[in-house]
Formats: structure tokens, sequence, C-alpha cells
């Protein structure tokens, strides 16, 4: 049985999380059309920017997670000029329509909504980076054991 560090996210994985990404993007307008359209957010363009950036997202994130589980380190290596690229995709991809909505909104947006839009971009940042440095131990210590 391969190990789950060794799993590859297959693109029929990617096309089920774009479509759930997509209707969880068709909620957000409905719940938040008016909200948008109170501090001067277009909520169309958001949306727009929204739908576009799930496939970057979601393959960057699978290109991203498929390059950091190769099965050894010199591969890694290799690899870390696509591993930065694909990080960078992912980042942009996630923040893009935030970053619409912080400078559509501009200086009508309340204290608390650049609060939750701090914490809407800088907490996923942060809980991939928590996941990328928790994967690193494995794959060093299975690497010790077998050579």
């Amino acid at each position: 049985m391969p190990h789950p560090m060794n799993r590859i996210i297959s693109e029929k994985n990617c096309l089920r999380a774009m479509v759930i990404l997509w209707g969880y993007d068709i909620l957000k307008l409905f719940l938040g059309f008016s909200i948008m359209q109170a501090y001067g957010i277009n909520p169309y363009i958001f949306f727009f920017v929204d739908v576009v950036t799930v496939p970057f997202y979601v393959l960057g994130m699978a290109r991203l997670i498929n390059s950091l589980t190769e099965k050894s380190l010199t591969e890694k290596a290799r690899q870390s000029d696509a591993i930065f690229l694909w990080a960078v995709i992912t980042a942009v991809a996630s923040v893009a329509p935030y970053l619409y909505a912080a400078w559509a909104g501009g200086r009508t947006f309340p204290l608390q909504g650049w609060i939750i839009l701090l914490i809407i971009m800088v907490f996923p940042l942060v809980d991939l980076i928590r996941r990328l440095c928790s994967r690193k131990k494995p794959i060093l210590v299975r690497q010790r054991l077998s050579g």
C-alpha cells in the first residue's frame, strides 16, 4: 500500500475541486451581493475574478503538492524553480478577488472589512506554510530509513 505522501493529485480530483469552488463562488455572490454593492464593490466583477482564478488556484495547488511529494530530496532540489512558480501562481490566484475587493472598496470599506479581508488573505498562506513544514519530516525520516 503506497504511503499517503506519495499520492499524486489526479486531474479528476482537480476537476471536482473546481466544481466545488465554483459552487462556493456562486454562494458568495448571492450572499454578499448587497454587502459588496454597499461598499462600492461591483459583485459581478468580483464574481468574474473569483471564477477565473479557480482553475489557476486548483491546478497550482495540485502541482505544488505533487512537486513537494516526490520520493527524493534531490528530485525536490531540481524542482525548486517549479515549486516556487506553482506557489506564486497559487498565492496570486487565491488573493486576486480579495485584492480587487480591497481596491474597489477603497475608502468606503470599514475597518472590520479590512480585518476580514486580511484574515482571508493571510490564513491560507499561513496554513500552507504550516502544512509544508509538517510534511518535510516524514520524507526525511523515510529517506534515512531506506538509505
